[in-house]
């Protein structure tokens, strides 16, 4: 039986009862490939083509060309859209779009009923779950939909040889970079992996509820009732209370650290980490093993172990620090071997 059928400038394709694998390139005029069996088309005689799966697990794969396009995938079903071509896909597990010179657009959306996972870097993007699988590699910009409250899980990962910027809020995080746009949209934990010497920024911004920030050198974690955040390897994370009573804890390194305290905001640095708290009601600052900690304070009231900025609510705990430096209008005030 013929599984292709063409009138006018319509193409539809037929899956069978067996696992079926269809096939559209958009840059080589309009070539459509089933089951390893090639179909050629004109741009005038394919500007829309369909692929209808059957009963056993289909595969299709979606070529692109040198125009902006877009892809909208679902599990079982998408469409592929160019300047002058559409696709629509209908009962496919396993759907992979790729992209090439355009600025492309990529749009995943999850099982509303399953726990997914999403899976972005510069260049490829995967969402997967309980029968399906979403591929988009090479599209310039991708968003990933979940469903809140499903437990769905995000996983972006940086460039490995540029700058990237993390911006993460309980309902959504970004990472961009020069080549690439990630968005992953109302998932309930967001992992973001950057690369060692790159230099990458990232902002975590917490919930309407208590939430706590914790940083180490090489990781750093922001939770509550709402959101689970982890950010591992980020040259420089920051992160930033609004509301409720939420708590910040900063450790150090084996080697020599820094805090800086001043006003609403408390940073810990080292040797290839930058760590910044803003406007926490409660900060815990250790210094860590090694030794030469030095802790600055800037207008505050000293006290030891406890510092209260003056006309704010914030409370800085210091621990294992070799020295506390309070300066206010000119004068200085030290403190040695806080433990």
């Amino acid at each position: 039986c013929n599984l292709v059928h063409h009138d006018g400038t319509d193409v539809i394709v037929y899956g069978t009862d067996d696992e079926d694998v269809f096939e559209f390139d958009a840059a080589a005029s309009r070539l459509v490939t089933v089951n390893r069996v090639p179909y050629d088309f004109t741009d005038a005689e394919a500007a829309s083509v369909s692929f209808q799966g059957a009963a056993a697990a289909d595969a299709a794969i979606l070529y692109g060309n040198d125009q902006d396009e877009t892809v909208e995938l679902w599990p079982g079903h998408g469409t592929l859209t160019g300047e002058d071509y559409s696709v629509v896909l209908s009962s496919v597990e396993e759907i992979t779009a790729i992209g090439r010179e355009g600025i492309d657009v990529a749009r995943l959306h999850d099982d509303p009923l399953g726990i997914d996972v999403f899976v972005g870097g510069p260049d490829r993007a995967e969402l997967s779950g309980d029968g399906f699988s979403l591929r988009a590699n090479s599209f310039r910009y991708v968003h990933a939909n979940a469903t809140a409250g499903s437990g769905d899980v995000a996983t972006l990962d940086g460039d490995p040889d540029r700058f990237d910027e993390l911006l993460v809020w309980p309902n959504m995080a970004k990472l961009f970079g020069e080549t690439f746009f990630l968005r992953a949209m109302w998932f309930d934990s967001v992992f973001s992996n950057s690369t060692p010497g790159t230099g990458d920024l990232a902002k975590l911004y917490d919930s309407t509820g208590n939430d706590t920030f914790t940083a180490w050198p090489d990781r750093a974690e922001l939770s509550g009732d709402s959101l689970s955040v982890q950010v591992n390897s980020f040259r420089w994370v920051h992160s930033y209370s609004t509301e409720g009573d939420d708590v910040a804890t900063l450790y150090g390194s084996d080697g020599r650290d820094v805090f800086v305290g001043k006003g609403q905001w408390g940073k810990l640095r080292g040797t290839d980490f930058y760590n910044r708290a803003v406007s926490y009601g409660k900060l815990h600052v250790y210094g860590g093993s090694g030794s030469r900690d030095v802790a600055v304070l800037r207008d505050a009231v000293l006290k030891k172990r406890i510092v209260q900025p003056d006309g704010m609510a914030q409370v800085a705990w210091l621990h294992e620090f070799e020295r506390v430096r309070q300066r206010s209008d000119g004068d200085e005030t030290i403190i040695d071997a806080v433990d």
